[in-house]
């Protein structure tokens, strides 16, 4: 799962420069700081509690869920600004990234079902004997 879980972080990585280039295109002259730019009808980025709180969880569902949900947030944050742009480019930049979060949320999906199943079947009386080889 941290594996995982670190391979989503680069590629996080790889969408906050995606992102720095298309906004110095959007606006050449200006430092990056959206605090201090007027851009109009955007969403605040949400902020999930699981970029404040990482490093205090141990449960792995609680870790998994709230991955989930900042993958969720973020698909949700770029089609919301698909939708605000005219611009065929932006729009079509901002739908894939949207699709490729919604890949994120899956991957984490699939690997919550999987821990959750192993942990029904090894929880199981019948296949305790199998526990030590996991």
């Amino acid at each position: 799962m941290k594996a995982e879980l670190e391979t989503l972080a680069r590629e996080e990585e790889k969408h906050r420069e995606i992102l720095e280039e298309l906004f110095r295109k959007l606006f050449p002259n200006k430092e990056i700081n959206l605090e201090g730019i007027d851009v109009e009808e955007l969403p605040e980025f949400p902020q999930p509690k699981i970029f404040m709180e990482l490093g205090k969880i141990t449960d792995w569902r609680k870790i998994l869920e709230e991955a989930m949900r900042a993958e969720k947030s973020a698909r949700d944050y770029y089609n919301t600004i698909a939708e605000k742009f005219e611009d065929k480019k932006i729009r079509s930049l901002m739908k894939y990234m949207a699709r490729i979060e919604e890949g994120h949320y899956i991957i984490l999906k699939k690997q919550y079902d999987d821990f959750a199943e192993f942990e029904n079947v090894m929880g199981d009386e019948n296949y305790v004997q199998f526990d030590a080889r996991y």
